[in-house]
């Protein structure tokens, strides 16, 4: 070894030496509290056996010295104290509106809510004035004289206490106009549906007019039927307009009731009819001289008088204006 490298090795032993290891090497051991290595430590040592730099390349004539010292790990050392909080950053700024998303499908129907409170009556607004009478209408036409009605039973003289009741459909042009004729829609087959009912003095109650309530509490013979002072009704007689029953096998029945009874045979019925050939249309019928009719029907005083029609046999029949009578006679000796 040439004798200037001899003085080197006692530079690096000496105080000297130490002092400019420990000038090099303490950045480096701080350096070792934030990175994990040094990396490589060199020195440049001249031929008198001074050191001329540290961490360069080395001069011409002078000796480089290279090492590491990588020290052991030690222990890792203990948790360090949570630093307090940082103040809270600005705000930062608003972000621009986003788009409008698609509508989303509609939901499930919810349940009916129960229903509110009824609210209080409002007040009776204030009547208002009175219109201007309006301008008479024009006069209608002069209705047909009504036929004459069939001729009822002769009086037996002054107190002999039988009257004569009669009623109809109120001639053929009233009656058709308010529908209150008698027409095939009344019944078929023998059986009424929809008939038609009479009261004394008056007109029909109305062709298919039905129950409301259904019967017996009401129905449309109440609106015609006429209580009695009691007695016996008797030689009930009926004409049709026009002159015929109808098409062949055509058929119109009336029956006299009490109250809500009008069943044929045990109440005095007629019928006019076209029948087959060879018997006639007829036009006119009467309880007196009608087969299997009973003769009279008596009253108890209360009980109430109608009298029912309806068609009683095919669905081909005219519709007709119908004309009655019947005596009714107070006291049941003075009916015959």
């Amino acid at each position: 070894m040439p004798h200037s490298f001899k003085h080197a090795w006692r530079w690096l032993v000496g105080a000297s030496a130490a002092a400019i290891l420990i000038a090099a090497i303490a950045p480096a051991s701080t350096a070792l509290a934030q990175t994990p290595d040094t990396g490589p430590l060199s020195i440049c040592i001249g031929r008198g056996g001074k050191i001329t730099g540290v961490g360069h390349a080395c001069r011409n004539h002078n000796f480089a010295l290279n090492w590491n010292i990588p020290g052991a790990p030690g222990p890792q050392g203990p948790q360090g104290y949570t630093g307090p909080a940082g103040a809270p950053g600005a705000v930062g700024p608003t972000g621009s509106q986003g788009l409008v998303g698609p509508v989303g499908p509609s939901g499930p129907l919810g349940a009916m809510g129960n229903d509110g409170p009824r609210g209080v009556q409002g007040v009776t607004g204030i009547a208002g004035p009175t219109g201007n009478t309006g301008f008479p209408g024009p006069t209608g036409p002069v209705g047909a004289v009504g036929l004459t009605g069939p001729s009822g039973t002769p009086s037996f003289g002054p107190g002999d206490n039988v009257a004569i009741i009669s009623g109809g459909t109120l001639g053929g042009t009233i009656s058709g106009a308010a529908g209150i004729d008698l027409t095939q829609n009344s019944g078929a087959l023998k059986a009424p549906t929809t008939p038609l009912y009479f009261g004394p003095g008056n007109g029909a109650s109305g062709e298919g007019i039905t129950s409301i309530p259904p019967a017996p509490v009401a129905s449309p013979q109440t609106s015609v039927q006429v209580p009695t002072p009691g007695g016996t009704a008797f030689n009930m007689t009926v004409a049709i307009t026009p002159t015929d029953a109808g098409p062949p096998g055509a058929q119109y029945t009336f029956i006299l009731c009490n109250a809500a009874d009008c069943d044929i045979p045990t109440k005095p019925f007629c019928s006019v009819a076209n029948d087959s050939f060879p018997n006639p249309d007829s036009t006119v019928c009467s309880t007196s001289t009608f087969i299997g009719s009973p003769p009279s029907l008596d009253y108890a005083p209360g009980d109430t008088l109608s009298i029912q029609a309806y068609n009683s046999e095919a669905p081909a029949t005219n519709s007709v204006d119908v004309n009655w009578s019947l005596d009714y006679a107070i006291a049941p000796a003075n009916a015959f």
